[in-house]
């Protein structure tokens, strides 16, 4: 078995109940992880191919996976040139998940949690050479593979920091010690400095009293 991991880069999702039947569909748009590899058996790489993937409930998710007692399948899609429907090639992914995750993951979104990454477990993808498992071979001669299970990372948005205004007045802002003390110095500083001036020009009266 391999393990693919992608990240997530955009989603849309919708989550409702009509007629007593329910619609749930999440949609992810992503690539895979920096780290990870992906070649095809001629050794092209694969790795910035994006991937689309349709998350739905188990019950449809497609008769092959279910009858193999799997989460869902994973494709290849070859490039197709059309002045009109043309499309580049991608990776695909269709995973059922129970009712209650698909839920948990809307309300997540909805939420502005960040959906972080989906990983897969496919038990028929090969390993490439690489010894820490990060590359992956995928055969274009197979239509599908089947994905046994399926882990999503869910995470919240870092807090921004607030902007400075950039009206605010300066001299609006309390004074800190060390400010203090260096206002000190300079005031201290100045009256050295008058004080010789003085000094200076009591001596130039006296030298021009005594001519």
């Amino acid at each position: 078995m391999a393990f693919i991991s992608i990240k997530i880069k955009e989603v849309s999702a919708t989550c409702t109940a009509t007629s007593g039947e329910s619609n749930s569909l999440i949609l992810l748009e992503g690539k895979m992880r920096w780290r990870s590899r992906i070649n095809a058996l001629d050794g092209r790489d694969l790795s910035k191919v994006p991937w689309s993937i349709q998350i739905v409930e188990l019950d449809k998710i497609a008769e092959v996976a279910k009858s193999s007692h799997s989460v869902g399948v994973c494709g290849f899609s070859e490039k197709f040139d059309d002045p009109e429907h043309g499309t580049d090639e991608y990776f695909y992914a269709h995973v059922g998940l129970s009712r209650s995750d698909i839920e948990l993951l809307y309300y997540a979104w909805v939420s502005k949690k960040q959906l972080k990454s989906i990983t897969f477990d496919v038990p028929n993808l090969n390993y490439g050479w690489e010894p820490d498992g990060s590359g992956k071979i995928w055969d274009m001669s197979v239509n599908h593979l089947l994905i046994q299970s399926a882990t999503i990372s869910v995470k919240d948005y870092p807090e921004e920091e607030p902007l400075e205004d950039p009206f605010a007045d300066p001299m609006q802002a309390s004074p800190t010690r060390r400010d203090i003390a260096s206002i000190k110095d300079q005031v201290a500083s100045a009256t050295t400095t008058v004080n010789y001036i003085l000094v200076a020009v009591v001596m130039a009266l006296v030298i021009l009293l005594v001519r």
